[in-house]
């Protein structure tokens, strides 16, 4: 029987990476609702924050947010059998929990739209999602479906171009961790908030959630936030691996998504060399 294989430093890095790039967008779009008594917490980290905000719409934000939540998920997905995920997994669950106390929202200031935002995030975290990576492929389809063969053209040549530039920049990030494995490099946690506090808070806002049919909680995915213990038995991954997100990488804004075909393109590559 083989060993094992354990989660490399680099990886566990690029799944922290994408995990605090899906925060970021989620509170671009928090500030763009003008959701009162919030406090953003990535804003000193990202440098590409008034760019965004000021070029972009609610919606664009949003679809962002999503598509680094489908990366985010294709990620913890491709490394589920790898020894430290699971331990990687509740470093970011706490953080998440953190997160929700530190930005102060709540359950009276926390609009239906993010809830079901969030209510996703949480299922992605828990190992499951498939509703939402079902809803997001379904969406990028119709929107897909409108676009020119000059579009598809236009867009297929620049993200060939910029996956290049990002592989081989990961590629050279990739030396510093080379040899590492998951446990050796410490991550420094950017929020201050009360886990506890915010698992709570998480809770009472996702009970008071109210959204349209295709959004709509089941009584099991309700279960599931309430009862941690049936967690695991819930979160199998059984969406098929098709659902990698070539498509919504060319929907909505190419220097979100390409990271996301990036870090999948040196995953598989890492595969085919037996490594």
């Amino acid at each position: 029987m083989q060993n094992k294989k354990i989660l490399s430093a680099h990886e566990r890095k690029m799944i922290v990476d994408t995990f605090e790039d899906t925060i970021t967008f989620y509170e671009i779009f928090m500030e763009k609702k003008n959701i009162p008594k919030i406090q953003i917490q990535m804003k000193p980290y990202w440098k590409g924050w008034e760019k965004l905000w000021q070029s972009d719409s609610p919606e664009k934000v949003k679809g962002g947010a999503m598509a680094n939540l489908f990366g985010f998920r294709v990620m913890l997905r491709g490394n589920r059998n790898k020894e430290g995920l699971p331990e990687t997994r509740e470093e970011l669950r706490k953080e998440f929990y953190k997160w929700i106390d530190s930005t102060k929202i709540n359950s009276a200031n926390c609009p239906p739209e993010l809830k079901n935002m969030l209510f996703d995030f949480h299922e992605v975290l828990e190992g499951r999602g498939e509703e939402f990576a079902k809803r997001q492929i379904e969406e990028s389809d119709k929107e897909l479906a409108k676009w020119s063969p000059e579009k598809w053209q236009e867009e297929m040549a620049k993200g060939l171009g910029t996956i290049y530039e990002n592989v081989e920049k990961l590629n050279d990030e990739e030396k510093n961790f080379e040899g590492k494995n998951w446990n050796e490099i410490n991550l420094a946690s950017k929020f201050n908030g009360n886990a506890e506090k915010g698992k709570q808070t998480f809770k009472q806002i996702i009970q008071g959630k109210s959204e349209p049919s295709k959004e709509q909680v089941s009584e099991k995915e309700k279960s599931n936030v309430n009862h941690p213990e049936k967690q695991a038995q819930n979160s199998n991954f059984s969406t098929s691996d098709k659902e990698f997100p070539w498509k919504i990488v060319l929907l909505i804004s190419l220097p979100i998504i390409l990271a996301i075909a990036t870090i999948t393109i040196i995953m598989r590559k890492r595969k085919v060399a037996g490594k």
